[in-house]
């Protein structure tokens, strides 16, 4: 049995279903462990079952308090004891955003903690998570929208500010000059560009950003707010944030023509290693 720790917004949460995913269809007996999302109040809490129609063997809490009670056995101070837990044969910890082979190939009882933001760790089986990751009929607020996107050459650009502002690992990475030279690009490169502004403020992007043809998309809030993934999704070419929900929105446009254009830096700590964050095909500024 392999157990995989879930926590964070849906693009986290993605990434962690995926990991688990790739586990499972290749033979091995793993489970979810959402037991960190009660009394969550960031997000909106676990959403993976309410945005998609699929399947999630989840951990047993029992279980999951019985291996960190094992741990706890160990007379050391509670406060350290994730410490305890990675340096056991039980709980092994993802350091960084770097791929590493050996977490698919653990052997017995292990409790898997990390993000795991690297489609290498989910490749082989890109269909199955691309099918699992299908998206419910849109409403009719979001289908003119959806039908304006598949008919024109579209763009989608996310802008995301609210808690990404002053964070010390998030904030400031994607500047103004960023968006405008891969707007820019963008230009360059396709006919007829329509901008489709995806954005938590859009005030500041009609402020800040030099565009034109745009339609600035509003409306998808709070436990609606993955609609505006979906619709990133259907867009010819992406222009995303340092944001798991946008490189989310990327990875599920099926255009096999597209341009995906990302922030070369993408965490504040340059000590962090993101080398296999993004895929070889997209462009980073």
């Amino acid at each position: 049995m392999q157990i995989v720790w879930c926590s964070g917004g849906l693009g986290n949460q993605m990434f962690q279903y995926a990991f688990y995913r790739s586990l499972q269809l290749g033979g091995k007996n793993v489970a979810l462990d959402i037991s960190g999302f009660d009394g969550y109040e960031l997000h909106n809490g676990f959403e993976l079952d309410k945005v998609f129609s699929i399947k999630i063997n989840l951990a047993d809490k029992v279980l999951v308090n019985d291996i960190k009670q094992k741990i706890s056995q160990v007379n050391l101070l509670k406060r350290i004891w994730w410490k305890i837990f990675v340096n056991s044969r039980l709980g092994i910890e993802q350091k960084d955003f770097g791929y590493s082979s050996k977490f698919n190939n653990l052997q017995g009882l292990k409790y898997l903690k990390g993000y795991w933001q690297s489609e290498k760790y989910f490749d082989k089986f890109a269909a199955i998570i691309r099918d699992d990751f299908t998206f419910s009929v849109l409403n009719e607020i979001n289908q003119p929208i959806a039908e304006y996107i598949l008919k024109a050459n579209s763009i989608s650009i996310h802008v995301r500010m609210g808690d990404y502002v002053n964070h010390p690992l998030h904030g400031g990475v994607c500047t103004i000059d960023y968006y405008q030279r891969a707007i820019d690009f963008i230009k360059s490169e396709v006919e007829y560009p329509m901008f489709f502004v995806f954005s938590n403020d859009v005030e500041w992007c009609k402020k800040n950003l030099q565009l034109e043809n745009t339609i600035y998309v509003t409306g998808n809030d709070g436990e609606n707010s993955y609609r505006d993934m979906q619709l990133m999704s259907m867009c010819k070419h992406n222009i995303i944030a340092n944001s798991s929900f946008s490189w989310w929105g990327a990875w599920l446009n099926n255009n096999s023509d597209k341009i995906v254009i990302a922030p070369e830096k993408w965490f504040n700590d340059e000590n962090i290693n993101t080398c296999d964050l993004l895929p070889e095909n997209w462009m980073k500024i």
